[in-house]
């Protein structure tokens, strides 16, 4: 009677722990993968236009866009692709925006890229630029992100409370990060536009995040603490990516796994252990 006892407050309790983390954005101690919509805008800083008269992208011109989590897969490889899933914005939601500026046009390996760099400023005043930020990620129990137009993407992304800010500076155990895409000059009417890399750092709490080096790109070799890649595709029309309005539909979208390694936490190592020690409890009293 007292084992079994002891089994049934130990499930209790781990069943306590699973449902409070349930109402807030869990840490899995080890590969975590979150899958991110994204929803960006391009600024053709510098008014220049192919000779179609499509958006070209040049040195100086900014992108910004929001997005909001789907899942998060856990345990996973470091690819972030395979896993179980193990949060879903069923109490919570989980949303972003980030900035960032073309700095300068070259080629990796024959392929044209842009290499991208903290924007020198931001056009919505919400990322402390000075410092190097880049994203800003938050957690709001209100189900109301809305990407349709612009303002609404916006406001809506950046109205719960601030979780997690990133950078491309260093970290304090990890390298500088990075950020750059696979893409032409000129923006296409329609189908794919980039193919993505990139690799950021906490600006907090550095010693909760472990620095690895991103497995899903070869061009920098450097540890970060957070890594993704992300296929950008076309929403709408592309002439009217000039039209920089808040009340604009978003024109670029995309969708990709962000990947981090959270330092695994005394009291979820005791709860798992815990979980671990309740289950082989359970197989050895049917075995006998």
């Amino acid at each position: 009677m007292k084992k079994v006892g002891l089994v049934s407050l130990i499930v209790f309790i781990v069943g306590l722990f699973l449902n409070l983390k349930a109402f807030a954005f869990p840490l899995y101690p080890s590969y975590q993968s979150i899958f991110f919509r994204n929803y960006e805008q391009f600024l053709n800083e510098d008014n220049t236009y192919d000779a179609n008269g499509r958006p070209t992208i040049t040195k100086g011109d900014i992108m910004w866009g929001v997005f909001y989590a789907q899942e998060s897969l856990a345990p996973t490889d470091p690819t972030g692709e395979v896993g179980p899933i193990f949060w879903q914005p069923l109490q919570t939601e989980l949303t972003g925006y980030f900035v960032m500026e073309v700095d300068s046009l070259t080629t990796i390996n024959g392929v044209p890229a842009i290499i991208w760099k903290t924007p020198s400023q931001d056009p919505n005043n919400i990322l402390d630029v000075d410092h190097g930020e880049v994203m800003k990620i938050y957690e709001d129990p209100a189900q109301n992100f809305d990407p349709m137009t612009a303002g609404k993407g916006l406001n809506t992304a950046t109205d719960g409370t601030l979780l997690w800010t990133l950078t491309l500076a260093s970290s304090d155990d990890g390298e500088e990060g990075y950020w750059y895409s696979f893409a032409s000059s000129s923006i296409p009417d329609s189908g794919p536009v980039a193919e993505a890399y990139a690799g950021l750092n906490f600006t907090q709490d550095n010693d909760k995040w472990i620095a690895i080096n991103d497995p899903n790109e070869s061009f920098y070799d450097r540890t970060v603490e957070m890594w993704f890649n992300s296929e950008i595709f076309v929403l709408n029309d592309p002439l009217q990516v000039n039209a920089y309005d808040l009340d604009s539909p978003f024109i670029f979208g995309s969708n990709d796994p962000s990947v981090f390694h959270p330092v695994p936490e005394p009291a979820t190592i005791l709860l798992l252990g815990a979980g671990l020690f309740s289950l082989a409890a359970v197989v050895r009293k049917r075995t006998k």
